[in-house]
């Protein structure tokens, strides 16, 4: 053999950059090796597919994002690529985003739930209060006419009609994280996946797992546990085709199970700071083919993509992005708030850093 002339390597290295190009393209970004939002502390996330939007389609770009930073009291919604609503409540730890399109949060300071719409600059808000059933509302699940509400501190699932009327659905609960609903083939039943920290063992820690239902969310029957031995610190579910990943907080992992058997398929990610890796993360959210982790202990969200440009999952990642302020503090049963007025900002794209 020869010796390689100099443009015969520079023909080589182009091609395999441009096939790894593709490559990147076709398959999306592997876990933890995408673009990231550096926020300080995010501590739940969620992503919902927009109304006026197809989920099926890419090109309608990325579906809705909301994270709550619980220390700093403020909620980060993206209702569109290239607006963003800063609202301050007082202790926001728990965000979800409807089929409406609206935004939920469970605020453990007003021991409160609210519900937001946004129609530009004007957002209208229910608040329900209630010392008794709700506590510290970390997170959201929507059926049919009713949205369960997963309480951290009470340990239950209440149900709450769209009337405002509450029933506990679940209790018995040791610190619950996250909640997934997964409406059954026939469609007239739900399965509901739950953590639950579980009961120490005589000199031993907490023993994790995930707890199965089945429930016409009026009525719940336990059908078994997934994780057991598994998990240190489960903090979010999500429910993709016929698989579960539970994203555990500890082990810094995401570990992906067989929805119908629990059977463990495989894990993903390490503690660290560099791809791939996570630093105590507190949350993850899925819509369309876009996934967010809350990389809390990094200070950033990951965000990735399956089978499609990254880009298809970047939020305001390009010219100025709107941004709205407002203020919401004090449960009312029904109000209204005028935000700020828009202020247009220029912001770096990926490695990213934002506010």
């Amino acid at each position: 053999m020869g010796r390689w002339r100099r443009w015969e390597i520079a023909w080589l290295i182009e091609s395999l950059g441009l096939l790894g190009a593709t490559l990147g393209v076709l398959w999306g970004t592997p876990p933890g090796d995408g673009p990231f939002i550096a926020l300080a502390a995010p501590t739940s996330v969620a992503l919902g597919v927009r109304p006026e939007a197809d989920a099926a389609s890419p090109e309608e770009g990325p579906p809705m994002l909301a994270v709550a930073q619980t220390e700093r009291g403020q909620v980060f919604w993206w209702t569109h690529p290239r607006v963003r609503y800063v609202l301050e409540f007082l202790r926001p730890v728990g965000v979800a985003l409807d089929g409406a399109g609206r935004l939920w949060v469970g605020d453990d300071a007003l021991n409160a739930v609210f519900s937001v719409s946004a129609r530009g600059r004007q957002l209208d808000f229910r608040c329900w209060q209630d010392a008794g059933l709700l506590d510290r509302p970390v997170d959201f699940a929507f059926g049919e006419e009713a949205v369960l509400i997963l309480d951290n501190g009470k340990g239950h699932v209440l149900r709450m009609d769209m009337d405002g009327r509450r029933e506990v659905l679940i209790g018995g609960l040791i610190f619950p994280t996250a909640l997934q609903l997964v409406q059954e083939p026939m469609g007239l039943e739900y399965r509901l996946l739950v953590t639950d920290m579980g009961l120490p063992s005589y000199f031993q820690k907490n023993q994790p797992v995930v707890r199965v239902y089945q429930t016409d969310l009026r009525w719940a029957q336990a059908l078994g546990t997934y994780g057991q031995g598994l998990l240190e610190y489960p903090v979010a579910l999500v429910v993709q085709d016929d698989t579960l990943d539970v994203l555990d907080g500890h082990l810094s992992q995401r570990l992906q199970f067989d929805l119908a058997t629990g059977g463990l398929l495989g894990r993903t990610g390490e503690y660290g700071t560099g791809p791939g890796q996570w630093r105590n993360p507190s949350d993850m959210a899925k819509a369309a083919a876009c996934r967010v982790v809350a990389d809390t202990g990094n200070d950033r969200l990951v965000i990735e993509a399956e089978r499609v440009p990254v880009e298809t999952c970047r939020w305001a990642s390009g010219p100025p992005l709107v941004e709205w302020h407002a203020r919401l503090n004090r449960c009312e049963p029904v109000g209204s708030v005028i935000a700020d007025s828009a202020r247009a900002r220029v912001e770096r794209v990926a490695g990213e850093v934002r506010p």
